[in-house]
């Protein structure tokens, strides 16, 4: 268990407006958000293997308090802004799967080189 804190960048608490780079969108300043308190949970279960190799389980959950938001209005006919704003709360929760697995078993068919290169993958 932890707690942590998100705070809004600066641009988020200015009272000025900004073009977003990736959307194109007008994004309206707060200086009234407040950063988000977060209580999370987390439990993590890890094999190794002696090869090397190994799988991890974990799950999570997290109670946000104030989250910070895009709160989107329309500008115009053709025009979407957004504001930052802070919501009531909100609760984020999952499974994440890491596995590695070594390339070792592959060096009768690619040669010793082989064993210096691993596969990882993480879903969430």
């Amino acid at each position: 268990w932890s707690e942590t804190v998100v705070r809004p960048d600066l641009r988020e608490i200015t009272d000025a407006s900004y073009i977003d780079p990736i959307t194109d969108d007008l994004v309206d300043g707060n200086p009234g958000v407040i950063p988000a308190d977060v209580a999370n949970y987390d439990v993590r279960a890890e094999l190794f293997f002696d090869n090397g190799d190994n799988l991890t389980v974990s799950v999570f959950y997290k109670d946000i308090l104030s989250p910070i938001e895009f709160f989107e209005s329309a500008a115009s006919d053709t025009t979407v802004a957004r504001e930052i704003v802070n919501a009531t709360s909100a609760t984020v929760s999952g499974v994440e799967v890491e596995a590695l697995k070594t390339l070792s078993f592959l060096s009768g068919i690619a040669g010793d080189w082989i064993n210096m290169f691993f596969v990882q993958a993480n879903l969430t």
